[in-house]
């Protein structure tokens, strides 16, 4: 892998203090970068990353206070560490004061070189290995949009000859007159015909969530979106014999069609794993939290082996036997990849016999709206 550029920026009115910067920091593998006032500072703060900047505390106009609470107003610099440097003996209220704007240390004149360079290396190889993370995973999203491709491609293909092995197999069944153990091997085929047939619709659907187009975060009425999954669950076999309680569910911010897919997904989840108890209860609630909401769709059904949860999220994992519930281990795969997709998380509780607690976050309305949706 190729270098990293790592530029810092170093702030000062005084061209003399902006020299002796420069003279410390001579023999190391960065590049300084200077400005004369706050105002420069954030022109070449907007022309490009720097890993560090180093930045004087009293300088006309701007001061380095003033300059460092709009450099956390940009986007592409508000992570930027910065090092206040200053010749005065500031008060512990001053220094907190810098911390307050962002500053991540505060060094007071005459700078002991050592120590400055030492400081300026460590912020260097953070930055550095943040920006080898980012290409890692630029083609790690990369590799795996091929991926899906090819898992779409692979199962677009495959849907026609099954199609016609499934008809074939029935043409068969319904004219040749087949008895006995004959029968019933053609019964075989048709039927797992028919489940191939589910599975690769599966997987289509699974790669078309990593194929939607761009789409942006909006408030969504989480409360009003559950009550109407509930009505539809109604519908589903035992949805009828279930008690449904609501509790508060917050706003949250998302794509609303893909927010219903998963309450969709859990609610009916609930309904089948749930309809063997003698009296069904699938409750839906939530918290809010600073950044965050939090929401859970819980039941009182089969439960699960709390040893095997990390497959309850995996393509086609499944926990119980197909004899005794149907179904092809899809839905909590789709539900975590668009939870992900909203820069949520999702996790899975239960015990075998007791239910099982699916809690998954999202951002709190108001704070990620706009944001462009991730795949």
């Amino acid at each position: 892998m190729e270098s990293i550029k790592k530029r810092v920026l170093a702030v000062d009115d005084s061209p003399t203090k902006l020299e002796l910067l420069a003279g410390i920091l001579g023999g190391m593998d960065i590049e300084l970068v200077k400005a004369n006032s706050g105002r420069e500072a954030l022109k070449l703060l907007l022309e490009g990353e720097f890993a560090v900047i180093l930045m004087d505390v009293l300088m006309p106009e701007l001061s380095g206070f003033e300059t460092a609470e709009l450099i956390r107003r940009q986007d592409n610099s508000k992570e930027t560490p910065i090092i206040f440097i200053t010749a005065y003996q500031e008060s512990e209220l001053k220094s907190f004061a810098g911390y307050q704007v962002g500053a991540v240390d505060y060094l007071v004149t005459p700078i002991v070189p050592q120590v400055l360079k030492a400081k300026v290396k460590v912020f260097c190889e953070v930055y550095e290995s943040r920006k080898r993370l980012e290409v890692v995973n630029a083609k790690l999203a990369e590799a795996n949009k091929d991926l899906e491709a090819f898992a779409y491609s692979v199962s677009h293909d495959l849907r026609a000859p099954l199609r016609i092995i499934a008809t074939y197999a029935r043409l068969v069944q319904e004219k040749a007159g087949l008895k006995g153990e004959e029968a019933e091997n053609l019964a075989v085929v048709i039927r797992n015909a028919a489940k191939l047939g589910d599975m690769v619709s599966g997987v289509l659907e699974y790669s078309r969530l990593g194929g939607r187009k761009e789409c942006r975060a909006e408030g969504v009425d989480m409360l009003a979106l559950a009550k109407s999954v509930i009505e539809e669950a109604r519908a589903l076999p035992g949805g009828d014999k279930a008690a449904f309680s609501v509790g508060p569910l917050p706003p949250g911010c998302g794509d609303e069609t893909m927010l219903r897919q998963v309450l969709v997904n859990l609610v009916s989840n609930a309904v089948k794993f749930s309809a063997g108890s003698e009296k069904p209860l699938i409750e839906l609630g939530g918290a809010e939290g600073r950044a965050e909401n939090s929401y859970y769709v819980k039941d009182n059904g089969a439960g699960f082996d709390p040893a095997h949860a990390d497959g309850l999220f995996t393509l086609f994992g499944r926990l119980h036997a197909p004899a005794e519930f149907e179904g092809l281990g899809l839905g909590l795969a789709s539900v975590k990849r668009i939870i992900t997709g909203h820069g949520g998380a999702i996790k899975a509780e239960g015990k075998a016999g007791h239910g099982v607690t699916i809690t998954f976050t999202l951002p709190r309305a108001g704070l990620g709206e706009g944001t462009l949706l991730k795949d």
